[in-house]
């Protein structure tokens, strides 16, 4: 994960982030979500970032494919960047200026991102550590939320164009449902009723719309 401009107040939140993934030919696409069309190309990867922070409105963006060594032009010194790694292979390179750098653990290894993070910022150390105090739980999110396949919405939608979901109801059986939310590494659940469930997560999350995941059979109505 990378933060291509300076710090945003409150916690880290990766929900609704777009992405930048580096082309075999060269040069760099930008992503935004519920887009099928690439937002655009360019040379650098920072200016292509900042171009998908400024559609997206989400500080950060998701670095795929990029390679372990990425130059990064940083010329205010602002950026800060995530980097979820194991342990037994040791830290990674940080990426562009790195002036203020943290390790700390994160359960990911379930997911195949590794038991911890780095966090570099080329702004403060408490920049630094504020990040690594709040960036765990929102990454475990978004690595588990690419096995839900996600099939359905529950809730308005906002007239904010891509703003994400704000939590996911997952279904693991028929009538038993699950709840996420990318704040905390804590499941909310267990519980029979998904729309409560449903309508709990949008207020603790201040949401529009929750995903609803798991097989769509196990939210029918129970018989009479």
């Amino acid at each position: 994960m990378a933060r291509p401009g300076g710090s945003a107040d409150g916690e880290v939140l990766f929900r609704g982030s777009g992405a930048v993934r580096r082309l075999q030919t060269g040069g760099y696409l930008g992503f935004v979500p519920y887009s099928e069309a690439p937002l655009g190309y360019g040379l650098e990867v920072a200016w292509v970032a900042s171009a998908v922070v400024e559609a997206t409105t989400v500080p950060w963006v998701f670095l795929e494919d990029l390679g372990p060594a990425i130059q990064w032009d940083d010329p205010k010194g602002s950026a800060a960047f995530v980097q979820a790694y194991s342990s037994e292979r040791g830290a990674p390179q940080p990426i562009g200026t790195c002036r203020h750098a943290l390790q700390v653990s994160c359960p990911l290894t379930d997911v195949k991102l590794g038991d911890r993070l780095q966090v570099c910022s080329g702004q403060s150390e408490e920049d630094a550590k504020r990040i690594a105090q709040t960036s765990c739980a929102p990454l475990r999110y978004e690595a588990l939320s690419r096995s839900w396949s996600p099939w359905a919405l529950y809730g308005a939608p906002s007239e904010q164009p891509h703003r994400a979901p704000s939590a996911t109801v997952v279904a693991v059986g028929p009538g038993q449902f699950l709840g996420y939310v990318p704040s905390s590494l804590q499941v909310v659940g267990f519980h029979e009723d998904w729309p409560r469930l449903a309508e709990a997560l949008l207020e603790r999350t201040d949401g529009t719309t929750v995903w609803l995941a798991g097989p769509a059979e196990f939210y029918a109505p129970k018989a009479e």
